[in-house]
């Protein structure tokens, strides 16, 4: 996996509808779906790969996400033993501007920050993998406020099984209107939203201590009703593995923070990272690690809402990465199996393909699916739901330094397709390929 850092998160951009068609401007795009709404792109690749438009390895180590909008790609990194907000021409990947907003967190298996920036109007907001939010401006990086979830907060993050430490920080905030909502995690409500003028806290979701997971909230519309769907960890791992509160999928009043619904997966790990899947009254959601996924139905009646599991399937098992729904189909990397295709309705697979990667993610764009594996390779895909429909592939031309440097280390973050370019990235080492026909 990423399940070396429990990459991730989610957002969705309250003034989407203003940016162009062809931006990207936060975590699996314009709808955090992980669908562009682009046209005009290759449908096929030639032999090696669309062309190379630039590559740079200044954006500093990290497993962070971009963000596309208009002539400049927004990202994070660790440079200097700091983590920066970067902003890049996205002409020529030159660095217009950097900003610190905190101590660079560091993990055996990668240091630097995990998330993704997301970019609403002339603000751009980012969490550090140490747990500090900033809301920076757009034109020169200037930080306008920042607020520091553990020190100021309580914030909690839930360890892995296997560790005895988190992951970092690794969720994109997201923005709705005048409010930016996040997940700190602890004894003061697992999720908050922030008044995107000051920082200050407008709510958290009361009643519900957990420590923080790796996925990123996800806004929605249940029974008329505006709400945020969201994992919570758990309150803590017993000796031996065992949760004493597992972790839960939740249905958050955007108004109020107050908890309308819930379900509780039975998970035995709290590495929770894909983002869920929203498709009218239906989620799906899962993770990594043995846990499986489920499609749950949210229902109202009487001003009181449900969530009745549709199915529970172990033929996606995602580690971080997420799904991408085309069609009916849901499309991504499962656990021990390879990418696959599985129907959203029944949770049964439709196929699956090994390519050697042992963990990946994709996205979706004018009618194909962009797919990258964690061993660098990166695959232009028909969406079909009986094969693995290829129709062009190849390898990064070369490792990063920090990967090249500690095996355990991995490609971890998901492809990014605007305004006609295909943005891959390997740490320090981020690549621009012409994708437009």
């Amino acid at each position: 996996m990423c399940h070396r850092l429990g990459l991730v998160a989610i957002v969705f951009l309250g003034a989407a509808a203003r940016l162009p068609a062809a931006d990207w401007p936060q975590w699996r795009g314009p709808a955090r779906d992980g669908r562009g709404n682009e046209t005009g792109l290759l449908s096929e690749w030639p032999d090696g790969g669309p062309r190379l438009a630039w590559v740079t390895d200044a954006v500093g180590v990290g497993y962070s996400g971009l963000a596309v909008v208009g002539d400049r790609v927004y990202t994070l990194g660790g440079i200097d033993g700091r983590e920066h907000v970067l902003a890049l021409d996205a002409g020529t990947g030159k660095v217009a501007w950097s900003a610190p907003i905190g101590p660079l967190f560091k993990h055996a298996y990668g240091d630097g920050p995990r998330s993704t920036p997301t970019v609403d109007g002339d603000d751009v907001f980012a969490l550090g993998a140490q747990g500090i939010l900033a809301r920076l401006d757009r034109a020169t990086g200037t930080v306008k406020w920042s607020v520091d979830f553990r020190k100021e907060l309580g914030g909690l993050l839930m360890r892995g099984n296997f560790v005895n430490a988190d992951w970092g920080y690794s969720e994109s905030p997201l923005v709705d209107g005048a409010r930016v909502v996040a997940c700190p995690g602890g004894k003061g409500g697992v999720v908050a939203a922030f008044d995107r003028a000051t920082g200050k806290v407008a709510w958290r979701t009361a009643g519900v201590p957990h420590g923080a997971t790796y996925a990123s909230v996800v806004a929605a519309r249940f029974g008329g009703v505006r709400q945020y769907v969201a994992y919570t960890g758990g309150v803590e791992i017993s000796t031996g593995g065992v949760m004493k509160d597992p972790p839960r999928l939740i249905g958050v009043a955007a108004d109020t923070g107050a908890v309308l619904w819930e379900v509780r997966p039975n998970y035995t790990t709290s590495v929770i990272a894909p983002t869920p899947v929203v498709s009218g009254d239906l989620v799906f959601a899962g993770s990594g690690y043995g846990a499986g996924s489920a499609l749950y139905r949210v229902t109202a009646a009487e001003g009181k809402f449900t969530a009745e599991r549709v199915y529970a399937t172990k033929d996606f098992k995602n580690y971080y990465a997420g799904a991408v729904l085309d069609d009916g189909t849901l499309y991504g990397y499962s656990e021990m199996v390879g990418w696959v295709g599985v129907d959203l309705k029944t949770g049964k697979s439709l196929w699956d393909y090994k390519t050697g990667a042992t963990a990946g993610a994709l996205v979706a764009a004018d009618g194909r699916l962009y797919a990258l594996g964690d061993d660098g390779r990166a695959f232009l895909l028909r969406p079909s739901r009986t094969d693995w429909d290829e129709v062009g592939r190849f390898d990064l031309p070369a490792k990063s330094k920090a990967r090249a440097a500690n095996r355990q280390i991995v490609v971890c973050t998901p492809p990014v397709v605007a305004n006609g370019r295909l943005y891959l990235r390997d740490q320090e080492r981020l690549y621009c390929y012409d994708v437009k026909k």
